[in-house]
């Protein structure tokens, strides 16, 4: 009888400290999970909402032109080479755009290779990142390598902006008395959800490109080519798939020399 209690209270200890074991480690896996997901949500929403600061923006471009490291998400909402990338010499090119260049950047890899072609964008970006961020930016890549003779700023924005084609002609006016500029077309997009939510049309796309084509500033027409070689988007409508961001990168490459 001793030995059957002593072998019952040893079966209930065991129990009792299995069972509350098993109750920490759910709890500690639970907490850890959540903890996880909640450090994944913010970090995301914080980014995403942070591209609109001028200032986390500057940081990031920073950052890229020292050579520092940055995060993936970084990566793709903002686009800027490393002043140490070696060039060719010559002529050099620098693409200024949105997201659809930091697509371009990662699809293309053109801040990666040396041929003399720099990508400088930022993921739904608006006028003033070109003035306050872009070009700047542009200036001390060109100040980094004297080795570049010539240097021709590709403007690839507006798709934010397509109310607002005078600011841009007005800009890129006073501009181009100082520097080589070409405004690159804004490109189709596809009708989905969302560009009918953000009231992205084509029609709308054309006009502003009409206006910069008559303002007597250097257009080079995308546009024209993509409608006419065809292209694809994502499910968003705006954004191109990988084999028509090629497409429309080497087009560019022929059509900006």
């Amino acid at each position: 009888m001793v030995h059957l209690e002593k072998i019952r209270s040893a079966e209930s200890r065991f129990g009792q400290s299995f069972w509350t074991g098993t109750k920490r480690l759910v709890r500690f896996c639970v907490i850890a999970a959540l903890f996880m997901i909640t450090a994944v949500f913010c970090r995301k929403t914080v980014f995403a909402s942070n591209l609109y600061d001028p200032q986390v923006v500057t940081q990031i471009t920073q950052r890229m032109l020292a050579g520092l490291p940055t995060t993936l998400d970084e990566q793709l909402g903002v686009s800027a080479p490393a002043l140490s990338t070696p060039t060719l010499g010559g002529t050099g090119y620098i693409i200024i755009g949105d997201s659809r260049i930091t697509s371009l950047n990662a699809t293309c890899r053109v801040n990666d290779t040396v041929d003399n072609w720099f990508a400088v964008a930022c993921a739904g970006t608006h006028f003033d990142y070109l003035k306050d961020i872009a070009i700047p930016t542009c200036v001390m890549i060109e100040q980094a390598h004297p080795e570049i003779t010539h240097c021709k700023y590709l403007i690839n924005l507006g798709l934010t902006d397509l109310d607002k084609p005078k600011k841009y002609i007005d800009y890129l006016t006073t501009l181009s008395a100082s520097r080589d500029v070409s405004f690159v077309s804004i490109n189709p997009t596809s009708q989905t959800y969302t560009t009918k939510c953000f009231g992205l049309t084509n029609k709308k796309i054309a006009a502003f490109n009409a206006a910069i084509a008559a303002s007597g500033i250097k257009y080079i027409d995308t546009y024209s080519y993509l409608e006419a070689a065809g292209y694809k988007t994502v499910e968003d409508g705006f954004h191109y798939d990988a084999a028509t961001t090629r497409a429309f990168y080497q087009a560019l490459k022929i059509m900006a020399q």
